[in-house]
């Protein structure tokens, strides 16, 4: 005899019912308990674009000169509370009228509302950001391999940076959370050209070149333990708090970087983020729960973007 729990979560639209798997359930069969294959969720987000075909200047027009991905993981039986957290969020940004929490759309004092508000929150905190001047025209080849859409062969390739540093973090943290390891579902907030079946394609091909040796960068690589290519998935932004959690940590960050016709970088946001963003055995947050690419960049960083680049290369 089973008895399960089932659980939803109110996504605006309705109870949207989730995964069991997905948080720490206790199923009780002939006086034994389970604990669960999912111990971890990771909700992940971006900002700027990932055009690299050609990148702006101050002098010609073209794609953002930095590109941020981040990700807001939890412990899985803390997804009932991440809608509360989002009403929270919003509550303390004093925009209550808003549903749908866009953290480029807030004016400066309700940004540093948020990142406040969302440190307070049981979350670890992740960002790949990458300088793209250094990345024009450059070429994803295991991307191209399993045929992702060209206009996210970019994307995915800073998406295998982030859960480089997720799933190796989680891999060091699921003994000490679960006496066992766990797998983490991932959840991508959609965006055109993201297949997720493509995505899942993707990440079985370098899972397969990591265990024959033949990863063409192969310095870095996911901790395999950890992953389920089936456990990844895609969602629109709106339906998921957790994602709009995650567009909060990009955005942050990209405020930080990005100088545009309407504002210059103002690194005050991500630095509000420094509470929470994760940590190596060592206490340190660079190439843990920031990395910044390409490794050697951040000393040749000049401007307004130096400080927020600066302060974490620090950390």
């Amino acid at each position: 005899m089973c008895l399960v729990f089932v659980a939803a979560e109110f996504t605006g639209s309705g109870f949207e019912f989730l995964p069991l798997q997905c948080y720490r359930l206790i199923v009780f069969r002939f006086g034994r308990h389970i604990m669960p294959r999912i111990g971890y969720i990771a909700y992940i987000d971006e900002a700027g674009d990932d055009g690299i075909k050609k990148i702006r200047t101050e002098t010609e027009k073209g794609a953002s000169e930095w590109f941020v991905v981040s990700a807001v993981v939890i412990h899985a039986e803390n997804g009932p509370r991440v809608l509360p957290w989002l009403k929270d969020i919003i509550a303390q940004t004093k925009s209550c009228q808003i549903k749908h929490l866009h953290f480029y759309k807030l004016e400066h004092a309700a940004r540093v509302a948020a990142c406040r508000s969302l440190v307070e929150k049981e979350v670890y905190l992740f960002s790949a950001i990458s300088y793209k001047q250094t990345m024009e025209g450059h070429e994803n080849l295991a991307a191209e391999k399993v045929n992702i859409n060209k206009t996210a062969r970019f994307y995915a390739w800073m998406s295998r940076l982030l859960l480089e540093q997720v799933t190796n973090f989680i891999g060091q943290k699921t003994f000490i959370d679960y006496n066992q390891t766990t797998k983490v579902r991932v959840e991508f907030s959609d965006r055109g050209g993201l297949d997720i079946r493509q995505f899942r394609n993707y990440f079985d091909y370098l899972r397969d070149q990591s265990a024959t040796g033949s990863l063409y960068l192969d310095k870095y690589d996911l901790d395999w333990s950890v992953v389920d290519t089936k456990e990844m998935h895609s969602f629109a932004n709106k339906e998921r708090a957790g994602l709009q959690l995650a567009d909060t940590v990009a955005s942050a960050f990209y405020s930080g970087l990005e100088k545009t016709s309407e504002a210059t970088p103002n690194a005050e946001y991500a630095k509000l983020l420094e509470r929470r963003m994760a940590r190596d055995d060592s206490r340190r947050i660079l190439d843990c729960g920031v990395k910044i690419m390409p490794k050697w960049i951040p000393n040749r960083i000049i401007g307004p973007a130096a400080e927020l680049v600066t302060y974490y290369t620090k950390r």
